[in-house]
This record gives C-alpha cells, structure tokens and sequence, in this order.
C-alpha cells in the first residue's frame, strides 16, 4: 500500500477471476475481503475469410483474416491451426504470427480437414496470448486440408510391330486416368481410369500418352512416348509346282532388311528342289517381323509315249502321234 495515498496497485488480473485483500493491525489482528474482478471484454478477433483451402502436402496455407478485430492495450493477436470448426479451438495443434502454415507430419495427417483461426486476448510478453483468459476471443477458422502429394509414373516408352500396345502406369494411391497428349492417327484406350490398360491406334507413328494423377487438390502428370510401325506386307513369289528333277525360286517380297527361311538360309530368294511347305521370317528397320508361307505342289515328270509307223517309204510321209495330252510339244 502506498502509504501517501493509502492505494495498492496489484499486477494485471484475468478477468473474471478474484483477489483478496488481508488487513492486519499493529496488534497483530487480521481482517481479509475477497473481491471479485469482472470487466466487460472488449477483445474481438474479427472473421476469417471461411473458403476452404485445399492445398498439396508441399504447399503453404495462407490464412486471409477480414477484418473487424479490436485489441485492448494488453491484448495480442495470434493465428493458430485447431481442431474443431467453432470457438472451441478443440486441440491447438500449430501457431503462427503471420498466419502461415505447412504441412508437420509429427501434428497433423492427410485429408483431415482443421481449421485456421485469429485469436485475440491478454498477452503473454512472448508475441503470443493467454489461452486461458476469459476475454478470449476465436474468429470462426478457415477450413483447410491437406493432401499428400501426388505422384505419376507413365511407365517407359516402346516399339511396337502393329497398332495396339498396353500402358502399364503406376498407382499407389489417389486417381489415375490416361490422356491423348499428342497422337497423329485415332486412338481408342480401353479403361482410361485403368494404370494397365490396351490402346489401339489407326495409323502408325509416334503417339504420347499422358498418365494424369489426382490425390484431392493435387495434381501430377507423366508421360511416356509410344512407336507404332506396322510392319509392311511380305509375300513369297514364285511357281507353287515344282516339276520332278528341277528347282523353283522363291522370292520374298517386301521392304525388309533381313530374311531367315524354314530351310535355315537368310537371303532374299531361294532355290527349292522338294515340294512342301516354305516359310520366310522377314524383319524391317524398326526390327518389327513378318511372316509369310507358301505350299509346293509336286508334278511328276513328263514320260510321252510316240505311237505311228517305225518305218516309212521313201518319198512317202507318216504320222507320229504322242499317246497322252501334255500343255505344249516341242
């Protein structure tokens, strides 16, 4: 107590809260009153702007307060990130002065939505508040959740002989779906959403497909090239019958560099003297093969037999005839 003024001066009391004072006399004798301390509060954390944010697990979220907000002369402003969706903050679980915050995996999980709120009360002297003072005061929070980053994987690029291939992506969690990034023919993909999925196209060429990758607001994007070359059309020419005692040559045709034969050999034609079955195994630039066939018919060798006169008269003329109908006579 002041003794010149007979006042006592306490430190700063939370409001709603209460104070005794203990009087004692030179005697010795005691006397104590209790008094209650309630002020009107005039703290207000103003509002929060309540669209909700969805961000990536790598991004930040920033809090965008309106306004409204009103300190005493012993207050302090502080955002904090919290549980519950009204003024009851529920569990505190990050602070921040300028209103920023990132993703902690200690405090918080993926696709858990918390709330992000303007807090407005007593200061503590460390750029913070008192949670416990009765004129607290909580803007309702801003909705966020965080999702973990999305990760797309196309798979590596191919060659491919004809016009359909499989696209095998990868998928550990969130959506995936294929997309046409660049095609010079149509395309037809059996299950976009599908990681592995078959894709026919209408002409070859270099197609690029696209694996796109979505885990709530995040996004990823891979690609992988595909090389359609439909090989081109081979054909075996040459006689399919193959007089007794003599040989037919067999050409394989068609734009190929390399030839491999069902007789072992791997040049562009053949001489075959035996009937049966001849295949040929060509192979193109793009080392895409094709394969063609051809049955030999074996026709036995002519045996004319001459029928007329062994002899003629002198001056006089005979008619030699040949005993069976052959194509041509020489």
């Amino acid at each position: 107590i002041n003794a010149g003024t007979n006042r006592f001066l306490s430190d700063t009391l939370a409001n709603d809260s209460s104070y005794t004072f203990v009087f004692r006399d030179g005697l010795g004798c005691t006397f104590d009153t209790t008094v209650y301390f309630n002020c009107i509060c005039e703290s207000e954390a103003g509002s929060m702007d309540m669209t909700p944010i969805e961000i990536c697990a790598e991004d930040t979220a920033f809090a965008i307060h309106l306004g409204g907000q009103f300190l005493e002369d012993d207050d302090d402003s502080l955002f904090v990130l919290h549980t519950l969706p009204n003024d009851d903050l529920g569990t505190l679980l990050l602070a921040s002065k300028e209103g920023v915050f990132t993703f902690d995996p200690d405090q918080l999980e993926y696709e858990t939505t918390y709330y992000i709120s303007l807090i407005v009360g007593n200061s503590n002297n460390n750029n913070g508040v008192v949670f416990n003072d009765p004129c607290l005061s909580v803007a309702l929070g801003t909705p966020v959740t965080f999702y973990e980053n999305a990760e797309a994987e196309a798979g590596d690029g191919s060659l491919e002989c004809d016009l359909t291939a499989t696209l095998s992506a990868e998928l550990s969690f969130g959506t995936g779906q294929w997309e046409i990034c660049n095609a010079p023919g149509q395309v037809l993909i059996a299950d976009p959403g599908n990681p592995i999925t078959e894709v026919k196209v209408s002409d070859p060429g270099t197609y690029i497909f696209c694996w796109r990758v979505t885990v709530g607001s995040c996004e990823a994007v891979d690609s992988v090239s595909v090389f359609f070359n439909e090989a081109p059309p081979l054909s075996i020419a040459g006689d399919t019958i193959l007089c007794q005692g003599t040989t037919v040559e067999l050409l394989a045709e068609g734009y190929f560099i390399s030839f491999e034969w069902s007789t072992g050999e791997n040049t562009r034609f053949i001489n075959i003297d035996e009937h049966g079955r001849y295949c040929v195994t060509a192979t193109d630039e793009a080392n895409c093969t094709r394969e063609a066939c051809i049955d030999i018919d074996l026709s036995p060798r002519p045996r004319p037999v001459i029928e007329g006169p062994t002899g003629v008269c002198e001056n006089n003329t005979v008619t030699l005839t040949v005993s069976e109908e052959f194509v041509s006579y020489e």
